[in-house]
């Protein structure tokens, strides 16, 4: 027999190496797999929230933007009727219809169309009829859930 330097045989290296059993191997590859869908279904929620939270974030940017239309209005000019009426020239769209009646804008993301319905609504404050509640709502649906965002404020004839 060989030995080497500590005094131990060699062959007894060769005799007590053993490698992975059928059994143990599948199972390891089941324990594999079982990981391996937990982190796709994971990865699937997250993409899921993702564009859920893009989709809300335009909705906020959408009523932001209409909010703004209205400021910039002359506070005369500002009743239901000619929010949702056209405006004059450059803007090509009414800033925004009534809550009833609401106007429809489309959006792209990740080429899919997505509608925004965007209303808006009037409450005048106080007697002197010198300010207005002005309130926008963005309603729009994504995997047959409603969703909304609102925005309101304040506006005073001064």
């Amino acid at each position: 027999m060989i030995q080497n330097s500590q005094g131990s045989r060699i062959n007894n290296l060769f005799i007590q190496a053993r490698g992975f059993t059928l059994i143990e191997v599948i199972i390891a590859m089941f324990i594999l797999l079982v990981g391996m869908l937990a982190l796709l279904n994971t990865a699937a929620v997250v993409i899921q929230n993702n564009f859920t939270n893009i989709l809300r974030d335009e909705a906020a940017t959408l009523a932001q933007a209409k909010m703004s239309d209205i400021k910039n209005t002359p506070f005369t000019d500002i009743n239901t009727t000619y929010l949702a009426s056209q405006p004059p020239q450059p803007t090509v769209l009414p800033i925004c219809g009534t809550v009833d009646s609401p106007l429809v804008v489309t959006r792209y993301f990740r080429g899919t169309a997505m509608n925004y319905s965007v209303g808006c609504g009037i409450t005048p404050l106080g007697t002197a009829g010198d300010s207005v509640q002005v309130s926008v709502q963005v309603l729009w649906t994504y995997k047959n859930n409603q969703y909304t965002h609102t925005v309101a404020t304040v506006i005073n004839s001064s």
